[in-house]
């Protein structure tokens, strides 16, 4: 358990132990570390500023530094050289000329690797499962250090080494400090030696005061002049044994005032084998104190925390009884108890019970001589069975049921859990549900009983029955009643109202309700409906469901005028449940929309269409007709796609995966059309219907052609009246490396393609227009290989061979 040091280690703790030993709290350091043999001079100046930054973090004064020091063990030489040395870092750091505040030394670092090592880590048990008290004396947040601030208790007993301070003030001033020498006295200038050894502080200040007297005369009489104070200028350090059963026994040097619980944490606590509820103060060989360390954690009771004295032996027994508890219990663990333990004490001691354990009785696990016993004790017994050692006690929890519940749910105006009382019968559930609600369905009712093998039975019965009181029944344990509603039994009813009203939907059913009514619920008309003819679907009633027919439903349809009014009989029509309710367009009602006409047309711009007949040659004429130099084999028309939610998500995915070549997500489609045609022979096949959106873009007279592809020399060239593809095809220079000639194809202005046609072996290549662009495809290269031609040559000459015997055989 003891931390080993090297002698170098000694000397770079040293400073720190004159200083800090008690705030580090490093108390093996402090334990084998002899602070008198430690040479103050042979400190770092980094060591001594580390000094200083401690000090001050830790808010102490220089009197309060000493006096830990002192408290440790160092020598007044020793303190001496520490503050000379103190100072001089302090003047240094203040003017700015230390070089060594902020170096980082192999010294320094590992002197800050060895201050950050807590003996209480070492001394930590193996594992969590520790004795319950064991984490008091091995706590970083409650270190039981004896405080050096607070005034001098009247009961201290003074002995050799303390120093008394005596001040004079008013007609004479004077300040002494005099030591308790070995002979037990202080030595007070023209008075002479007083004994004072052994006394309290109250009787030796009084003491003092009365010899005082005799050499100033001021103090006395009724009306004084001088006054005294007696106080303690530094306590002294004593000497005790801390033995047993503890983490790190040994001899520990501690102020006058420190007391058992100082000591205990000093050395660690009791370990894993020592008693933390009989631990002994032997003084003079005599037990003068046993401490219980449970009083304290359980009671705040520290009335067993006597102060120590010079020679102090605190004696940790090993435990006697160990018990451990588990299950339901607030604080689970080990626990130490007394020879003549109860159960019931050692559950208080682990804070009673959970709010869910079961204590009707315990089980107790005990370790005979042989094999293991089990022990069931009843909660009667709790105060009378004696715990012995080993003993493991376990409570288990509540069982997941209710010994005394019934439950009524459904329509009753309190549905819930109700106490089951002897004699209790059905009626009384329902009056402490304060009675069944106005819609209650009457005809039945059901009782789930729970069966004494886990099971459940059914029991039905009239409600009816049961509120006229001509039937009822008496309840056991976990009875559930149910009540159902008129309105749970039934489908739930509602009307549909569809098309051209402002708020379409369904709706909650109600009687009595008249077409106009739904009409006037669903927000009234639109604008565009058609109010001549709304359309009433119903469906088959029960009776003429039970029979298969072709019938799938009624229709009704009624005419209602803008005011919401019907006729006579149409009033008399009620709406039943689950009726649809249709109100259409009206059939005169239709989009409009504009078209768009741009390029050589004498008046571009958007038209309205005001006719659904319209045609482009009729456009045209509105626009005033062409420019002279219009281009009609040249014009295009664009005319809106109109996609649904469905085929538009179809497009983005094919478009995401290239799996359709030329596919955009752009609102247009491009139609081909001849215009020349259209106004040739208006109102012909040519001349399209116009529809909303269109897009009629004509343009100027063109005079070249384009010649794209597989050619040698791919150009633009003036367009030659009567030519085919092929005169334009040899401007360009003529077909390159792989042409497809049977699949050239000329695009004509207006975005109309011909391609090359073949009549036997002749081909035959498009007309060119104005405009035009031709276009030569190329034949993909070919993947066959060397060996893959061997192949098809070998096959060939082998079919040669046979052609060649079966001609040989059929001849002769």
């Amino acid at each position: 358990m003891h931390k080993t040091i090297s002698f170098k280690m000694r000397y770079l703790l040293g400073g720190l132990l004159i200083i800090l030993a008690c705030i580090k709290s490093d108390f093996t350091v402090a334990q084998n570390t002899n602070v008198t043999n430690i040479n103050v001079n042979e400190l770092s100046d980094d060591q001594i500023t580390k000094i200083v930054d401690e000090i001050s973090k830790r808010g102490l004064s220089d009197q309060e530094a000493i006096a830990i020091a002192r408290m440790r063990g160092a020598s007044s030489s020793q303190i001496s050289q520490m503050m000379e040395r103190i100072q001089e870092a302090r003047l240094q750091m203040s003017s700015g000329t230390s070089d060594t505040q902020f170096a980082k030394s192999n010294d320094s670092l590992e002197l800050k690797q060895n201050l950050d090592l807590s003996v209480k880590e070492e001394i930590q048990p193996n594992n969590l499962d520790e004795t319950f008290g064991y984490s008091l004396f091995n706590s970083k947040n409650l270190t039981f250090e004896p405080s050096i601030n607070l005034p001098t208790p009247k009961d201290y007993t003074m002995g050799i080494g303390d120093v008394v301070v005596i001040t004079v003030w008013g007609a004479s001033q004077a300040t002494y400090q005099l030591p308790v020498a070995t002979d037990g006295a202080i030595n007070i200038p023209d008075i002479g030696s007083v004994k004072i050894y052994g006394q309290t502080f109250e009787a030796v200040s009084n003491k003092i005061k009365a010899r005082l007297v005799n050499i100033y005369s001021g103090m006395s009489g009724e009306h004084p002049n001088t006054f005294a104070e007696v106080s303690l200028g530094a306590l002294r350090s004593i000497k005790i044994n801390v033995v047993g059963e503890v983490n790190l026994p040994g001899t520990y040097t501690v102020p006058a005032t420190a007391s058992a619980y100082n000591a205990l944490y000093l050395s660690g606590g009791p370990n894993e084998h020592g008693s933390f509820r009989n631990i002994q103060v032997i003084r003079d060989g005599k037990c003068v104190q046993i401490i219980d360390v449970y009083n304290f954690l359980l009671n705040g009771d520290i009335d067993d925390n006597i102060n120590l004295k010079e020679n102090d032996i605190i004696y940790v027994s090993s435990y006697i009884n160990k018990v451990r508890l588990s299950g339901s219990f607030k604080r689970t663990g080990l626990y130490e108890t007394l020879p003549e333990s109860t159960l019931s004490e050692v559950i208080k001691l682990a804070g009673g019970f959970k709010e869910n354990a079961f204590h009707k009785n315990i089980t107790i696990i005990r370790k005979t001589s042989s094999e293991l016993k089990v022990c069931d004790v009843a909660e009667n017994d709790f105060d009378s069975f004696v715990l012995q050692n080993g003993d493991e006690i376990t409570s288990g929890e509540l069982l997941d049921r209710f010994e005394n519940r019934v439950t009524v749910n459904g329509s009753v105006y309190r549905p819930g859990s109700y106490q089951l009382i002897d004699g209790m019968m059905l009626s009384d559930l329902i009056n402490k549900a304060e009675g069944v609600t106005q819609d209650v369905y009457l005809n039945r009712a059901i009782i789930t009983r729970l069966n004494e093998d886990g099971t459940y039975k059914n029991i039905s019965f009239s409600l009816k029955d049961v509120l006229d009181q001509k039937w009822d029944i008496a309840l056991q344990r976990e009875d559930f009643v149910t009540i159902r509603s008129i309105y749970d039994m039934k489908e739930e009813e509602y009307i549909a109202i569809e098309g051209f009203v402002n708020q379409p939907g369904q709706f909650t059913y109600a009687s009595d309700l008249t077409l106009v009514d739904a009409i006037f619920i669903a927000g009234g008309f639109l604008n565009d409906a058609d109010i001549n003819e709304i359309e009433i679907s119903r469906r088959l009633s029960f009776d003429e469901g039970q029979q298969y027919t072709n019938q799938l439903g009624h229709i009704y349809t009624f005419d209602v005028n803008r005011d919401l009014k019907l006729s006579r009989a149409a009033e008399d029509f009620k709406i039943l449940p689950f009726d649809v309710i249709n109100v259409r367009k009206a059939p005169g009602i239709r989009e409009g929309g504009t078209v768009k006409l741009d390029g050589e047309i004498m008046q571009a711009g958007s038209y309205s269409l005001d006719n659904r007949q319209e045609r482009i040659s009729d456009l045209i004429k509105r626009a005033g007709g062409l420019t002279p130099l219009a281009f009609t084999q040249g014009a295009m028309l664009q005319r809106e796609i109109k996609l649904s939610e469905q085929e538009k998500h179809q497009r983005e995915m094919m478009i995401e995966k290239d799996s359709l070549v030329g596919l955009t997500m752009e609102p247009y489609e491009q139609v081909g059309i001849r215009l020349d045609k259209i106004l040739a022979r208006p109102g012909g096949p040519d001349d399209l219907l116009l529809a909303a959106g269109d897009k009629i873009f004509i343009p100027r007279q063109m005079g070249t052609v384009k010649i794209s592809g597989n050619v040698m020399n791919p150009i633009s060239m003036t367009y030659k009246a009567g030519k085919r593809a092929k005169f334009f095809i040899k401007q360009a220079g003529g077909f390159d490396a792989r042409p497809k000639r049977n699949s050239v194809y000329v695009v004509s202005a207006n975005g109309i393609s011909e391609t090359t046609h073949t009549y036997l072996f002749f081909k035959r290549y498009p007309k060119v227009e104005p405009g035009s662009e031709i276009m030569v495809p190329q034949k993909p290269e070919s993947t066959m290989g060397v060996g893959q031609w061997v192949a098809i040559g070998s096959a060939i000459s082998g079919l040669a061979i046979s052609i060649t015997s079966l001609a040989n055989i059929l001849k002769n």
